[in-house]
Parts: structure tokens; sequence; C-alpha cells
């Protein structure tokens, strides 16, 4: 299904409108190759969004995610957004079957903030929290507890769908701690190339990285 919508679709809405434009032009320009150089721009920029479309949601976006770690800023990015990370924090990377994982640690070593990165980490969501809008990309944050076994385990998460489908957690005992993912989150900068304006205005397929959505346990 996804072949054929992200692949095939395009192409073939591309050949209909271009038989049918072909008819109206055979009409309008009186000279046969006017039409011609009109329908091949038009076939040139249908192979051109197919293309797009068919790169960007086939599994090769995460291709070009290269992950940064800046220890004396303590700034975190990837192909896509990049944030910064309290003073005193280290990194490490973990090993990831399709996304990219790793963990950030505290200097006392209480605090660990895990990451997710790419189109098939998916967004999170069933969790109460508020969106707002970075430079035109959407920063969701959302936090929920649990009480299994008679402890309260406070669970917080950060998701820039926008940008590489990357999603920032903390699960803690205190409920303080999961401020460092409000640091997180206010610290998020775009640093890819789409304007800002022009993001909020995209369809939701063309819009997010990420292919999924999962619902977490217990999310309304």
């Amino acid at each position: 299904m996804e072949k054929f919508f992200y692949g095939l679709l395009p192409l073939c809405a591309g050949v209909v409108v271009l038989a049918f434009c072909s008819r109206f032009w055979a009409r309008t320009f009186t000279r046969r190759r006017n039409a011609w150089l009109a329908g091949c721009i038009l076939a040139g920029f249908a192979m051109v969004l197919d293309i797009t479309l068919f790169l960007k949601y086939r599994g090769r976006q995460d291709d070009g995610i290269r992950l940064t770690w800046r220890s004396e800023s303590g700034t975190f990015g990837w192909k896509s957004g990049e944030v910064r990370l309290p003073a005193g924090f280290t990194y490490k990377a973990d090993p990831g079957i399709d996304t990219f994982t790793g963990h950030f640690t505290s200097q006392d070593g209480k605090l660990v903030i895990k990451y997710d990165i790419g189109e098939l980490a998916g967004e999170h969501v069933g969790l109460e929290g508020s969106e707002t809008l970075k430079d035109g990309s959407r920063v969701r944050l959302g936090r929920a507890r649990s009480d299994a076994k008679g402890h309260a385990t406070f669970f917080t998460k950060v998701s820039f769908p926008d940008n590489g489908c990357a999603n920032f957690y903390i699960e803690s005992a205190n409920e303080n701690d999961l401020a460092v993912i409000d640091f997180v989150a206010g610290t998020f900068r775009p640093t890819d190339s789409t304007p800002s304006w022009v993001r909020p205005l995209l369809p939701e397929a063309l819009r997010s990285d990420c292919r999924y959505h999962f619902r977490l346990p217990g999310g309304s």
C-alpha cells in the first residue's frame, strides 16, 4: 500500500493530469510545439514530485541522520533539529535496531534522559500534555503517572514529529525530575532547510516524519 501511495499513485495521477491538460493545451496553443513544451514541463514537475515522495517516505529519510554531541555546550543534534542538555550531562549511544537510540546521564547519575529518533520510532500519543510551534515545527509535551505495585512512577516525553521523528523521555519516581524534559523542549531548534512558514501549511503526510503513531497503555 505504501509503495502504491508514495510511488505509483503520484505517477499515475501525473499521467492522468498530463493527458487531460494536453487536450486543453491543443485547443489553447496555436502552435503544437508550445503545447508539447508545456506538457514536458508538467511531466518533469510530476516526476520530481513523485521521486521526492518516494525517497522521503520509503525508508530513506533516516539515511541522512547524523547524530552529533558537543559536550562543551551540551548540544545534541540530528538531521533536522538540535536540543541542549543541562550542564553536567554526559552522552552515550545505545544499539538500535530500526532507530537511533541513546541516553544522557546527569553528573550525579540520578537522571537518565533517553531518546529514540527515526521514522520507525513513531510518535507516542495518548498522554496528557501540550503542543506548541517552534519556527513552524511542532513541539509536543506529554506526561503520565503509573501507580503499579503501590509505587508512583512519573513519565514525561517531548516529541518533535516534524524534525526526524525525535522523542526524548524520562521516567522517575520523583515528579520534580520531569522538569529536565521541559528544559530540553525549550532549547529545541529546527535545523532543516524548510521555511518556518511553509511547514504548518503542509498536509500531515508531508509534514510529519513519523511513519507510525503509538498509543501508550492507559492513554486517553
